[in-house]
């Protein structure tokens, strides 16, 4: 075996194998750069919003609107971007209101997770218990940005709560992951729940404009814990990609499922 002394540089390895009959030939190669340049000339902070200390634990944007999650608190800060006399977006936000839920009398992490979708976002709270039998089942809620002084919302401009739905199983934590996509204009939701199914955890869809729901994502295998604790979806040639992250014995891993047809909604693995 060769040794090589530390090297505290740049520095360039490649090691090379092949058998007897010269098949199976392969390299490992061990690269170190480093550099001080950068594409940035002057960077600098253009805002700082700041607030309570749990402000920025979910953020999403669209179309001009920005949200930030707050689960300590129990809310969300809903800023809009400023527009210049030409109308199109310039840097720079200011606040319009804050949500919070309504309708559910033990609401629990509501900002733990929310997703924009045109003129509306969609907020969960995983922790909230429905009624004295499902404690920590979790919820998700709807706000749309045209309805003004709707339930919910601090202020007497946009964003309005419109509806809200809610986990059934004790400590499933529905709600505590979110992702979006679009089929033609209408934006379709990913909810988890990572406790539910024993604590394997399963994944609902639904309408982001409606919160109807559509279909459920369950997983298969042995070992799985916590699915759904990350999702993100894609979009290939108008079919749709869900990635769920899970567990698997101890090992973090990453389920891809994929729809059978355009908008058909009916992720399998």
């Amino acid at each position: 075996m060769g040794t090589y002394a530390s090297q505290d540089n740049d520095f360039d390895y490649a090691f090379s194998f092949a058998t007897s009959t010269g098949e199976h030939e392969w390299t490992f190669s061990l690269t170190y750069d480093s550099t001080d340049e950068t594409y940035w000339s002057s960077p600098s902070v253009l805002q700082n919003i700041s607030g309570s200390s749990g402000i920025s634990h979910a953020v999403a944007y669209k179309n001009g609107s920005l949200l930030l999650g707050d689960p300590q608190n129990e809310r969300v800060e809903v800023y809009e971007s400023y527009i210049n006399s030409a109308g199109f977006f310039t840097s720079g936000f200011y606040k319009v209101n804050r949500c919070s839920a309504y309708g559910v009398d033990e609401a629990s992490g509501f900002g733990y997770s929310v997703v924009a979708v045109p003129n509306g976002a969609v907020v969960g709270a995983p922790y909230t218990s429905v009624g004295t039998s499902a404690s920590g089942a979790g919820a998700i809620f709807g706000f749309n940005e045209v309805v003004t002084g709707g339930h919910g919302a601090t202020g007497t401009a946009s964003w309005g709560q419109y509806a809200y739905v809610t986990g059934s199983v004790v400590s499933g934590c529905f709600g505590c992951s979110l992702a979006k996509r679009f089929v033609s204009s209408t934006p379709i939701v990913s909810v988890a729940a990572t406790g539910e199914l024993g604590g394997t955890g399963k994944a609902y869809l639904y309408n982001g404009a409606t919160l109807t729901f559509l279909n459920t994502v369950i997983p298969t295998g042995h070992n799985i814990t916590r699915f759904g604790r990350s999702q993100a979806f894609s979009v290939a040639n108008d079919i749709g990609y869900l990635a769920i992250g899970l567990s698997d014995g101890g090992t973090g891993k990453v389920n891809i499922y994929k729809e059978s047809s355009a908008g058909a909604n009916d992720y399998a693995f």
